[in-house]
């Protein structure tokens, strides 16, 4: 008796039509952020043959091969392209930049993914430096300051900024020191995935 009362309950809110909407409205949401998403399927692709080529972990071995591994790429678009332009560029952004061609009306499918899989490619290869140039540029004292400047924040709410920032200060100097941001990240927007490291617990 008890068992068909709850199984006549369930079936009520199955049936309810306020949770058919709300569960489409729910799945009408994940296909729209997932269309948004799509873009970077290509992004991931990419990294994830860079990491099975020469691994994610940043130390001279792998600058050394992945740099290897960039220029066999570069030397392949750059044939493609002399073919077809009868030019060679440094690297890929300099074709984007210069060139004065349609590239789907010049190139055909296959020779557009190779040059669009090198600038990726090119953009990870480049993106080791200035990554480690931006992690000694961060200074979350400034980052505070700015902070507390700009929202003319004062007293006990400028000092909580200040005493949370003094932790993602001392959080960041461990990632420093272990060379946790020596890893190759995905670089989607807004580094959102990178972001995650700089989370204090």
């Amino acid at each position: 008796m008890l068992m068909e009362i709850i199984e006549n309950e369930i079936k009520k809110i199955v049936k309810s039509p306020i949770v058919i909407g709300l569960t489409v409205l729910f799945i009408l949401f994940n296909l729209f952020i997932m269309s948004e998403k799509f873009c970077y399927r290509e992004d991931l692709k990419v990294l994830n043959t860079i990491v099975k080529k020469v691994g994610y972990k940043i130390d001279e071995k792998m600058i050394k091969n992945f740099k290897n591994y960039y220029e066999e790429n570069l030397n392949e678009v750059k044939k493609i392209i002399n073919k077809k332009e009868g030019k060679i560029y440094k690297n890929v952004a300099d074709f984007y930049e210069n060139t004065k061609l349609d590239i789907s009306q010049q190139y055909n499918v296959q020779e557009q993914q190779k040059i669009k899989e090198t600038c990726i490619l090119e953009n990870y290869y480049y993106s080791i430096e200035q990554n480690d140039m931006d992690y000694k540029k961060i200074s979350m004292k400034e980052i505070a300051e700015y902070q507390i400047k700009s929202y003319k924040i004062f007293g006990e709410a400028a000092k909580t900024i200040r005493s949370n920032y003094k932790k993602f200060q001392k959080r960041l100097d461990n990632i420093k020191i272990n060379g946790e941001h020596r890893n190759l990240f995905f670089k989607g927007q807004l580094y959102e995935m990178h972001s995650f490291y700089l989370k204090i617990f």
